[in-house]
């Protein structure tokens, strides 16, 4: 009977969240959609500002583009919860090197210097599409949450654990911080720290929270904690 009433409270649990999950997806959506509706029929009846149209059509595209990237970003949500795990050996290190190849110019726009030390190769057991996103997205919240041309930059070090048993990696940023009080909310769906700053950087609300669901896939530990400098993303793997 104990365990039955453990089961049932577990799947209640799990049931509440997957409420207060598509509850959330509802709001995030919301918005923009009516901000859409609002511009479209601005133009069509052309009143006041909207008689420009070239402005209000542009700012409907920039936010028809952050719907679809919340979009990819719940199908990445729902891949991960439905999809069998498995893995594979994977060289982890040029996966790093790639999505950083991929961001130089990012990177550079924002004049955000790199420091990066890497092995040549790094082999272990992952799911390598869910690991790229690992990368991905941590790499995209370092350059988005990095004031531009102050100087700042990123270090990432990727290298083999203790006696060469798994991996240890981190991303810091520097030229920020994180508030004490947000640090154990941001692995929440949706959650942010700030909404003016989210609005201006573009983030979906669901980047960490898919690298938690990955990294809990891969049985890792991880952290993000505020340094000297700036802030700092771990996992050991």
């Amino acid at each position: 009977n104990e365990k039955l009433k453990s089961h049932i409270e577990i799947e209640r649990e799990a049931e509440r969240k997957r409420i207060a999950f598509f509850s959330n997806v509802s709001h995030e959506l919301k918005t923009p959609i009516t901000i859409l509706k609002g511009h479209l029929s601005g133009m069509i009846q052309g009143i006041g500002e909207y008689r420009n149209r070239e402005y209000y059509l542009k700012r409907s595209q920039e936010t028809a583009e952050k719907m679809e990237g919340l979009v990819k970003e719940l199908l990445t949500v729902s891949r991960i919860e439905n999809n069998k795990f498995t893995v594979q050996d994977t060289d982890i290190a040029e996966q790093v090197r790639q999505q950083l190849a991929d961001m130089t110019e990012l990177m550079e726009q924002k004049e955000i210097a790199l420091w990066a030390e890497l092995p040549e190769q790094l082999y272990a057991k992952v799911n390598q599409r869910m690991m790229e996103k690992v990368f991905c997205n941590l790499l995209i919240n370092a350059i988005n949450y990095t004031p531009e041309k102050e100087g700042n930059e990123i270090r990432i070090l990727l290298a083999a654990g203790e006696r060469d048993s798994g991996i240890k990696f981190y991303i810091e940023n520097t030229g920020t911080s994180l508030p004490k009080e947000a640090l154990p909310h941001l692995f929440e769906a949706f959650y942010r720290v700030e909404q003016s700053r989210n609005s201006q950087t573009g983030g979906s609300g669901l980047g960490l929270y898919i690298v938690k669901m990955i990294l809990d896939q891969h049985g890792a530990k991880y952290k993000i904690e505020n340094t000297e400098n700036g802030v700092k993303f771990s996992f050991c793997l």
